[in-house]
């Protein structure tokens, strides 16, 4: 079933995410998305800052997922997968790619962001669900943790924010509608198509740690599982996956 969604637009906002979650605890519907033109306090994954300068896709999207917290935080790969599904529409002849968590890459370079904030109800379940989403595409950072690109860069001109919103949303909708019937085992098979690292050696910075490992899979609720050279496997819930430069075909 669809969700219907509708989108109230901003010339210029602090935050997507905030103003969302601003809605979110006023009462807004499922299926509000706030966009902005142009965000003077934007944010990423970790509490980094998010360049957005305008010409860029801001957003953020209002749900209500009536589950607990670690299931509703896979709805982050339901987003990616949408997004890929329109980029390799877009860009037939780029190689399109999904780096763990929620990366999208082109080329090996990274095009988007995506950061989920949530709120919570009575029985551990949640009330409401913001999934903030960051595309470049007529600029990107000079510096950043990553290799970063934007779509401009790579051959696709003339691309308006607002019609690669409503692209994107078309694609999510069937997405997030196998999530609610089947959870995030529903995804997995299209996340693991494009999937980057998998199977390979992989490097993941955590906050006071550097964890090195093969990528074997990924766990029911997304959870990295990195196993180590002593033969022990770790789960990883948050990180900064690096892939050397022969993983990153």
């Amino acid at each position: 079933m669809s969700i219907g969604f509708q989108v109230e637009h901003h010339d210029r906002v602090g935050s997507t995410n905030d103003l969302a979650r601003e809605r979110a605890l006023a009462g807004a519907p499922e299926g509000l998305v706030v966009r902005a033109d142009q965000q003077v306090a934007g944010r990423g994954r970790r509490g980094r800052a998010w360049a957005s300068p305008q010409g860029n896709l801001y957003c953020s999207l209002l749900l209500r997922p009536d589950c607990p917290p670690a299931m509703a935080a896979t709805l982050s790969f339901a987003t990616v997968i949408a997004l890929g599904d329109v980029l390799s529409r877009l860009l037939p002849d780029s190689k399109i790619q999904h780096k763990w968590p929620n990366d999208l890459l082109i080329g090996g370079k990274k095009i988007s962001g995506i950061l989920l904030e949530a709120g919570g109800a009575a029985g551990n379940k949640l009330d409401w669900l913001v999934i903030g989403l960051g595309v470049n595409i007529i600029s990107h950072p000079e510096q950043a943790l990553y290799p970063v690109t934007d779509l401009q860069a790579e051959g696709l001109a003339g691309m308006l924010p607002a019609d690669l919103l409503a692209l994107f949303l078309e694609r999510f909708d069937p997405h997030y509608a196998a999530w609610k019937d089947g959870g995030f085992s529903a995804l997995l098979p299209a996340w693991k198509s494009r999937a980057v690292g998998l199977g390979r050696d992989i490097q993941v910075r955590l906050e006071k740690q550097v964890l090195e490992g093969r990528f074997i899979d990924l766990d029911a609720d997304g959870t990295l599982m990195l196993k180590l050279a002593d033969g022990n496997i770790r789960r990883v819930t948050a990180g900064d996956v690096f892939l050397p430069t022969s993983s990153a075909n």
